[in-house]
């Protein structure tokens, strides 16, 4: 894990490449399971997606079973937007590189420095949006005096926000076990290590939710260097950059701008924007904005800091 204290590398000097994630990703499918008996895939026997929001189930009879509890909370990514959201969680969790970062920024989150009961149980919720990749088109779509086309725009996965309170229920999500290099959980819950439910989260325009559940164990590292920073560096624009005390909201800066320096996209983490995509991003930024307050203050709160990173001056 680099150091948090140092303006952030060249994504070419850190992390895997996009062959290692998508083989890491091919690797953990054996951890998605069935939505009703929650059996994990097997090599001889892939799960089947249901044709709308791509939920999994090892069998026909599973889906037909589980359909008057799912129809309820079935829903797609609407027209006009990435559909691929599941994807991209599945890529979060295939970069060992970025992973321990998240657990970093969970461990400052749940202040796991200072809690006295490691074997607590959390819950956790990474909200995700996209952005364009490119300064120059962040600040089109921002402008309002610009219009929006239906070209596709190169954009990237960013985290808007992180909560450790009650998981999102309404709908449902693709489930991933927690990994294979990872503890068990034990029978009576006195593993040494704190164990998270994960939920990745993607706010729509109706307020709906997408996400994706997993499990996480907390490794000692991350919660050590939680403990231990003091300081994070921000990269501005200009060769400039910034140092900010340690915080939730400095760190998950600190993890965008690790994703936004991946020029050669090895962290697989972009993907065209479509037009949806852009109205929603500028719609956010809004005063007036109907869109759900969550979700407009999520992507303001990113907004706002990439600006102030952009007009920053040289010194």
């Amino acid at each position: 894990m680099p150091a948090l204290s140092a303006t952030p590398v060249l994504i070419t000097e850190f992390g895997p490449d996009a062959h290692q994630v998508k083989h890491q990703r091919k690797e953990n499918k054996s951890r998605l399971t069935c939505q009703y008996c929650k059996k994990p895939e097997e090599q001889e026997s892939r799960h089947k997606a249901c044709r709308q929001c791509k939920m999994l189930y090892c069998s026909r009879e599973c889906q037909k079973a589980d359909w008057p509890r799912h129809k309820v909370a079935c829903i797609k990514a609407p027209d006009g937007h990435f559909p691929h959201f599941n994807k991209i969680c599945q890529t979060f969790l295939a970069n060992e590189s970025l992973l321990a970062l998240l657990e970093v920024l969970i461990a400052l989150e749940l202040n796991l420095a200072i809690t006295q009961d490691p074997n607590q149980r959390f819950n956790v919720q990474i909200f995700i949006h996209f952005e364009p990749f490119d300064d120059l088109d962040f600040l089109k779509i921002i402008n309002s005096n610009v219009g929006i086309d239906a070209s596709p725009m190169r954009g990237m996965a960013q985290i808007g926000g992180i909560s450790s309170t009650e998981l999102y229920e309404s709908s449902d999500g693709l489930t991933m076990l927690p990994g294979h290099g990872q503890p068990s959980l034990s029978a009576n819950g006195q593993d040494s290590l704190p164990f998270v439910r994960l939920q990745f989260m993607r706010i729509l325009h109706s307020g709906r939710c997408q996400c994706m559940n997993t499990g996480l164990f907390i490794s000692l590292d991350s919660i050590q260097a939680s403990r231990e920073a003091q300081v994070v560096t921000l990269p501005l624009r200009r060769g400039v950059s910034e140092t900010v005390p340690i915080s939730v909201t400095a760190y998950r800066d600190f993890i965008n701008e690790f994703i936004r320096l991946d020029w050669q996209n090895r962290w697989l983490l972009q993907m065209d924007m479509q037009q949806k995509d852009k109205e929603l991003y500028r719609d956010a930024g809004a005063a007036n904005s109907t869109l759900p307050d969550s979700l407009g203050l999520f992507i303001r709160d990113t907004g706002m800091r990439r600006i102030r990173a952009i007009y920053t001056p040289a010194r």
